[in-house]
């Protein structure tokens, strides 16, 4: 989930605008885009470059934004292409030996660009941003979702057992969780050893070392606060059928009987 976030925060992160540059005989191409990624070669490789004009273009692997449409597209034209444009129609494409697809650009003049890289002139262009509200956006808020979500997973794991605790006082059982606090009067509960038989999570978490909610226990809908499900805990019944696992099983009945509760 961290790996998750960071990938979606460097979207938000991005540029989000197109430049080119032609220096020292290199050819580079950045498309502002973090997943869509730059291209840069020697002059000497580019066999072809033209001007045209292009339409009907569909996305195939790549970004989709007003005034940013970067990544693999597809058009009737010239097929595949990986572009670095602002959806503009007036083109320029390259022809670059090593490159897998064609490179489609839209400098603001396409005719002096090709002269420009055919001749090795050095020169530098950015275009103007394009409306990446929604490239800066969504992935922003999912990247946040994803830091938080790992945050508490990590929390769970870290805090959660030593949040959990059984409290047997003044004829009450409380259930401690990290989140929450439950408490039963002793005298309505019947409690016993037991080794569940668990089949499904309904609600609730169920993180190794740390699980609580609804869960399907021996075919009943079973409230669980433990910390492991695989070895003898208490069974308690009454207003709510509750599992707990606590360290000592015996010590938590024999203080549960003492209080009240059916044993």
């Amino acid at each position: 989930m961290l790996g998750g976030g960071g990938l979606l925060g460097a979207i938000a992160l991005g540029s989000n605008q197109v430049s080119y540059g032609v220096r020292g005989g290199t050819v580079t191409i950045d498309s502002g885009s973090f997943i869509d990624g730059k291209r840069t070669f020697p002059v000497a490789s580019v066999t072809d470059a033209r001007a045209l004009t292009v339409s009907g273009g569909r996305r195939t692997r790549g970004t989709g934004a007003p005034g940013l449409c970067t990544g693999l597209w597809w058009y009737p034209a010239v097929g595949d292409v990986w572009q670095a444009t602002n959806c503009s129609s007036h083109a320029v494409l390259l022809q670059v030996t090593g490159e897998e697809r064609p490179i489609l650009l839209t400098p603001p003049d396409p005719d002096a660009f090709v002269a420009q890289v055919m001749g090795g002139t050095d020169v530098s262009i950015v275009l103007p941003p394009g409306d990446a509200t929604v490239m800066r956006v969504v992935p922003g808020i999912g990247a946040l979702v994803m830091v938080l979500s790992a945050a508490l997973v990590l929390l769970l794991f870290i805090a959660g057992p030593k949040r959990m605790r059984y409290v047997v006082a003044d004829g009450n059982l409380s259930i401690e969780t990290i989140f929450s606090r439950r408490s039963f009067e002793a005298r309505e509960l019947r409690a016993r050893l037991h080794v569940p038989s668990v089949t499904l999570r309904l609600a609730g978490s169920a993180f190794p070392g740390y699980y609580t909610g609804l869960f399907r226990v021996d075919g009943v809908t079973t409230r669980i606060y433990a910390t492991q499900l695989k070895s003898e805990g208490v069974l308690l019944e009454g207003p709510a059928r509750v599992f707990l696992s606590p360290e000592d099983p015996a010590a938590l009945l024999k203080a549960l009987e003492e209080a009240g509760a059916s044993c």
